[in-house]
């Protein structure tokens, strides 16, 4: 299905995070490309998720500097993004949290130490990428005079993963991978000072990057949002259970057994409409339309018949399912709104129960 081309055309609202929650994994450093891109994140407007693995201390000090210096909210959590068991776990801790994902920035990783013939299987196994979108230049050549053939290869991988998703995602997605020359973050510091010399001599501008100097490319990451890989297809047992697809996020409250609609089938919805209110415990505002009462609303679903919100949430659900889908304003009425009824950039709420589906 071909994707819409954005409706804004100013460069400050194609590029605005407001209301979207990005999370960047491996911010707990001082200076590393993690920090630097919630730093991006938050100065265009996103609420932003963190992870460490041992650098407690360091995330929540991020965490405090950029709820003070943007104004936006902000958690650290740790995680090991080894294991998947800890990263599902994270992933839906962030949807309690925080109600849905818009973006992920999979930053985390680690550098080599040895090559094949010195090192050992263990740092091999440690080399492997699970969803890093930001990738490396190693990813694209050898590097030189370093042995990290471990390291090149996990980057490789995470190139052409990122590829590949983009491909298989394309229809409710976009995935990217950013690959960054040798860059100012510490974690080269160890590397002798002569190997360095070198690098830098093959560098035309004579240095190595800054994390900052690409804090651009990365905040780009909420415009061009990537589903979470970590979301389920099996969710823990707790309810609710959360699904956050692009511009909505879908909280069922009763699971159904039935037909899940696809594209250009006729479905039978009841449903209840509310302006969204973050003041709000629930984050239901006033109620501008319901079909309770006045017969449950029929329509070809997938097709552009309603708005995208319903589109993308409703054929995520399944015959008999009690659900609330959460639509941001782009997936909604967008900025002309729905006069009398919808204000302008207004995100919207729907209590959604699907009742019938019919197949094209």
């Amino acid at each position: 299905m071909p994707q819409q081309p954005p409706k804004a055309t100013r460069l400050t609202d194609l590029f605005s995070l407001k209301g979207k929650v990005v999370i960047i994994t491996g911010a707990s450093g001082p200076r590393g490309m993690g920090i630097e891109a919630a730093r991006g994140c938050a100065e265009m407007g996103a609420s932003v998720a963190i992870t460490y693995s041992s650098r407690k201390e360091g995330a929540e000090k991020n965490v405090e500097e950029l709820t003070k210096d943007y104004g936006v909210k902000a958690k650290a959590y740790k995680c090991n993004v080894g294991d998947f068991a800890d990263v599902d776990r994270f992933v839906n801790d962030v949807l309690k949290d925080f109600g849905k994902v818009d973006a992920f920035i999979a930053n985390a990783g680690a550098t080599a130490n040895a090559g094949v013939v010195d090192g050992s299987t263990q740092e091999w196994d440690k080399g492997h990428g699970s969803f890093v979108i930001t990738a490396s230049m190693s990813g694209h050549i050898a590097n030189y005079p370093q042995e990290q053939t471990s390291y090149n290869v996990a980057k490789a991988g995470c190139i052409h993963l990122a590829r590949s998703l983009a491909n298989e995602w394309r229809d409710f997605a976009r995935v990217n991978s950013i690959s960054p020359g040798y860059i100012d973050t510490g974690l080269s510091d160890f590397i002798d000072p002569k190997t360095q010399e070198l690098w830098r001599s093959m560098i035309p501008m004579g240095r190595n990057g800054l994390a900052q100097e690409i804090k651009g490319a990365s905040a780009s990451y909420g415009y061009l949002p990537a589903l979470p890989p970590f979301l389920p297809p099996s969710l823990p047992t707790y309810l609710p259970q959360f699904q956050s697809i692009m511009g909505v996020t879908k909280t069922t409250h009763q699971a159904g057994s039935g037909a899940q609609p696809k594209a250009g089938d006729t479905v039978t919805i009841e449903y209840t409409g509310f302006l969204k209110d973050a003041s709000k415990p629930d984050g239901k505002g006033a109620k501008f339309d319901s079909s309770v009462g006045r017969g449950a609303f029929v329509v070809k679903i997938g097709v552009g018949q309603v708005i995208k919100g319903w589109d993308e949430g409703v054929t995520q659900m399944k015959l008999g399912e009690k659900a609330t889908l959460d639509i941001s304003s782009d997936y909604g009425y967008g900025a002309k709104g729905f006069p009398g009824h919808i204000p302008p950039n207004t995100d919207l709420i729907f209590d959604v129960e699907l009742k019938d589906v019919k197949a094209a």
